[in-house]
């Protein structure tokens, strides 16, 4: 199982940062099981690069949200069920009216 590693939520928020934010929300929208252990502020330095969101999938550890996408996406590409962001694009567009009207005068 994959593990999300992340800030605690805040300001009322899922999570303040905006880039763990989209790391959760992938693996949310992908379907792939995660968890998301407790995480202290103390704990940041043992992150690669010292920074925040990272992942630990079996033993491989992979930082910075771009990088962990593209890793999500060519270890599971082929399992079954699982929906990636360009698919879901496609499927909002062809299902959300497009803005005809001007939103300011």
């Amino acid at each position: 199982m994959i593990k999300l590693f992340q800030f605690e939520p805040a300001l009322g928020l899922p999570n303040a940062s905006p880039f763990c934010m989209k790391l959760e929300t992938y693996l949310r929208m992908a379907a792939l099981p995660f968890e998301i252990p407790r995480f202290k502020l103390q704990q940041l330095q043992g992150a690669p690069k010292g920074k925040m969101p990272y992942i630990v999938d079996g033993g491989r550890t992979v930082s910075d949200s771009s990088l962990v996408i593209d890793y999500l996406k060519a270890t599971y590409a082929e399992r079954q069920g699982v929906v990636f962001f360009e698919e879901v694009e496609k499927k909002t567009r062809k299902e959300l009216p497009i803005q005809k009207e001007p939103l300011f005068d």
